[in-house]
């Protein structure tokens, strides 16, 4: 883009973000309110849709949104609004009910903040999950996800995109022609089919310390949904210095979701157990975190398995579902740890447990580091295993280690 084009826009965002202060209205919205409310703090609107639609809702309102998933389609109908959610973009969702753009903002200046927008039912042409249809459109910490087949954001006006994640989509970022502008800053976009995508007679996209391409941002969890920037990432302290900080002083962080070093995904159990000859499922769980510094403990147990039985906890750096001694093996790149008799006396009273983080914190494993994913599941003798492997197995446990 030209100096002077830019600075012909930058003046006529200005003056945009000038008129936008003008005195206005906030009206409330929340899924979980009973429908179709009046748009008050006491009686909010139900409807994102439906709020906007409204004769009470004029140029510069600000929409309010409460935590839930808002199932439509929304168009800003002409109007000039800020959505805004109150809760982020982890817990604020925007799902289509119809095929086309998910967000359609038709108006002078549009703002939306804090929201995650997704399943997009492509319907052919410039259609998106945020459409910056007409006029300027403001987007600041959303996400933009699993668009499969559709596109993240596209504009064929202006569009400022701040702190937010772009990824999963079939585009991530598309300038469309006949003067589409996108200025990408302090965001990721990546493992979408096409991140950045420039049409010919569009201004194009601008790129302004932001994470594009395939290479690996450092999310925490990416395979099941989990954004959140782990420890180590490259995106942490790596936006613009110029631009406001994040709330700890430091440079802001890419992404829509600013790194939290106390952060670790939730304990998650997945995978199945294998029946034991006294017909009950050893069972997994987890109590406390995995970190790499804390001095409380994170104990992996398992309940339900057979008394008095010499059982150990493996556990690696992936997992995976294999046939294994007639069960399934959950866990891939085998480490063992934990190796110990059940207690218990009765049919099925058999437990174990192991503190994982003295081990974390040993360094006898350096795999066992801050921002790494592990898998763990018990394995354990069953001498009159129906299946004839001698063997019990329970179920896995998912669990991220905390710095």
């Amino acid at each position: 883009m030209s100096a002077a084009l830019a600075c012909v826009r930058w003046f006529l965002s200005l003056a945009l973000l000038t008129l936008s202060v003008r005195a206005s209205t906030t009206w409330y919205v929340d899924v979980h309110a009973p429908a179709p409310g009046l748009g008050t703090q006491a009686s909010p609107y139900a409807s994102l849709q439906y709020a906007i639609a409204q004769p009470g809702t004029h140029d510069n309102d600000t929409l309010l949104v409460a935590p839930g998933e808002y199932v439509e389609n929304i168009n800003t109908l002409a109007k000039s609004l800020f959505l805004r959610s109150t809760g982020g973009p982890t817990v604020t969702t925007i799902r289509p009910v119809q095929a086309g753009d998910v967000v359609r903002f038709v108006g002078t200046h549009n703002e939306i903040e804090g929201f995650t927008v997704t399943g997009q039912i492509p319907a052919g042409g410039f259609t998106a999950a945020i459409n910056s249809f007409s006029g300027e459109v403001v987007v600041r910490r959303c996400i933009l996800r699993d668009n499969i087949g559709g596109t993240g954001i596209v504009s064929g006006f202006d569009a400022w995109v701040y702190n937010s994640t772009i990824t999963g989509n079939g585009t991530g970022v598309h300038a469309a022609q006949f003067g589409g502008y996108i200025d990408l800053e302090d965001s990721i976009a990546t493992q979408n089919g096409t991140d950045v995508l420039s049409d010919p007679g569009a201004v194009g996209v601008s790129l302004g310390h932001a994470f594009v391409g395939s290479g690996h941002p450092g999310f925490w969890d990416y395979a099941h949904g989990d954004l959140h920037l782990c420890p180590g990432s490259a995106c942490i302290d790596a936006g613009d210095p110029l631009h406001a900080h994040d709330a700890d002083g430091s440079v802001t962080d890419l992404g829509a979701l600013v790194y939290d070093a106390g952060y670790t995904p939730p304990n998650s159990v997945y995978c199945t157990g294998k029946i034991s000859s006294q017909g009950c499922t050893p069972a997994i769980s987890a109590q406390g975190q995995a970190s790499a510094s804390s001095a409380n403990p994170f104990w992996i147990a398992c309940d339900q398995a057979l008394p008095q039985k010499l059982g150990l906890l493996v556990y690696g750096l992936g997992e995976q579902a294999l046939p294994f001694q007639g069960g399934t093996l959950c866990v891939s790149g085998l480490h063992r740890a934990g190796a110990q008799l059940s207690s218990g006396s009765g049919a099925c009273s058999g437990h174990w447990q192991f503190d994982m983080n003295p081990r974390i914190q040993s360094g006898i494993d350096p795999n066992l580091a801050p921002g790494r994913l592990v898998y763990a599941q018990w394995w354990g003798r069953d001498p009159l295993d129906p299946a004839g492997f001698g063997s019990q197995l329970s179920n896995a446990l998912r669990f991220g280690i905390a710095p």
